[in-house]
């Protein structure tokens, strides 16, 4: 074990362990100096103890969440599915706060996040703490936000076969945040306490070891809502079982080399035929599975026509027609949160939420035009949270 000290924001922080769950601190080969370079969760948990250092911490976030929530509704998003609630830096009582002076502008399933380094018992004392399942309330908490794996590009995404190129040769096959094991235990206690979850799963070796622990579970009788977020990678021998295990398939298609299938970069690390594997909605849309859309903002463009004019343009890896692209932001997302009863589409019963357009989308000839659409009109419960002309 090393102890690094270094000076940031005023405050003395200090990283104990070379080796974080779900994260690598790297070092010269040669001569063991630190590169300053921290992978994955390691640098997650130096933001966390620089977060926590800074002044006026509860209003900075405050601040960010109103600015992000306008942005959503600017784009015509009225459901969120929040990427991952670091409650450990207060997130929660940000969200509380903006709920109880009625400032959401959106209904939010808050997902706290599972420490990957932090001891079980304590986070789940914590989730059972503020589960709730209210729907007539904008803000719901059933639901946590859990990595199986890191991001290829740092050769941490966990792999089936071993990575040809890799900043971290002593794993191969990349890292788990939550091995195996772990990941088994952890949705088991989560089911019994009511809670679902979203699966950070992005190698063709996390999206197994996950459906492996969700099987594990359907086993026992749970059906708990479950999703493979994050899925750039899939072995074909395990695309059935999503809607086998009712497990949703979510990806992020907001990016042009995403929607121009430009995977080079990938090639050096995985090989031309894993490579070009990458980002098969169809294959899984075809598989019966449901599939989502989302925006991972801000690595991916946050805007829900971007995403679905991506998707229809990626040839025969892309989704089939613009009604499943539409249902794959609608419908199908409520369904992977557990909303469907509430909102996903218009019907009788349901909450009026939803976007109007300045041209049917339906009816555009080309990807490129669906995306020259804007939203002029948001709204939530049936009350405008944005009108282009104010």
């Amino acid at each position: 074990m090393w102890v690094n000290s270094v000076a940031l924001d005023k405050a003395k922080i200090t990283i104990l362990s070379p080796d974080p769950a779900g994260g690598k601190i790297l070092k010269d080969p040669e001569t063991g100096k630190l590169l300053g370079i921290l992978l994955d969760n390691a640098g997650d948990r130096l933001m966390e103890l620089a977060w926590n250092s800074i002044d006026d911490q509860f209003e900075a976030s405050y601040e960010g969440l109103l600015a992000g929530l306008e942005q959503a509704a600017i784009h015509g998003i009225t459901t969120i599915g929040d990427g991952r609630m670091y409650w450990k830096r207060g997130w929660y009582e940000v969200w509380m706060e903006a709920e109880q002076e009625g400032d959401l502008t959106a209904r939010v399933s808050v997902r706290p996040w599972i420490y990957p380094a932090s001891p079980m018992l304590n986070q789940l004392k914590y989730f059972e703490s503020i589960y709730s399942d209210d729907l007539a309330r904008l803000l719901i908490v059933n639901q946590v936000k859990m990595y199986s794996d890191g991001i290829f590009i740092n050769g941490t995404a966990k792999t089936l076969a071993p990575y040809l190129n890799t900043y971290l040769p002593e794993h191969p096959f990349g890292i788990n945040y939550i091995p195996p094991q772990a990941l088994s235990g952890w949705l088991e206690s989560l089911t019994r306490i009511g809670y679902g979850g979203h699966i950070h799963a992005i190698g063709d070796g996390a999206v197994r070891e996950a459906l492996d622990a969700i099987e594990n579970i359907r086993l026992q009788g749970m059906e708990t809502p479950f999703t493979l977020t994050h899925i750039e990678l899939v072995d074909e021998s395990d695309v059935e079982r999503f809607a086998k295990l009712n497990v949703t398939a979510d990806f992020q298609v907001g990016s042009d080399y995403v929607a121009q299938q430009d995977h080079r970069w990938a090639e050096l690390l995985l090989g031309a035929k894993r490579s070009h594997a990458l980002m098969n909605l169809r294959s899984m849309y075809n598989s019966g599975a449901n599939v989502t859309l989302s925006s991972d903002w801000n690595v991916h463009d946050i805007n829900p026509i971007v995403g679905i004019a991506n998707s229809l343009s990626m040839q025969n890896k892309g989704l089939p027609d613009i009604t499943s692209a539409i249902n794959a932001y609608t419908i199908n997302a409520a369904e992977s949160l557990g909303l469907e009863t509430v909102t996903g589409s218009i019907e009788i019963g349901k909450s009026a939420d939803f976007a109007v357009l300045d041209k049917d989308i339906t009816k555009a000839s080309t990807p490129e035009e669906i995306k020259q659409s804007r939203v002029i009109l948001t709204l939530l419960q049936g009350e405008v949270v944005f009108d282009e002309v104010r």
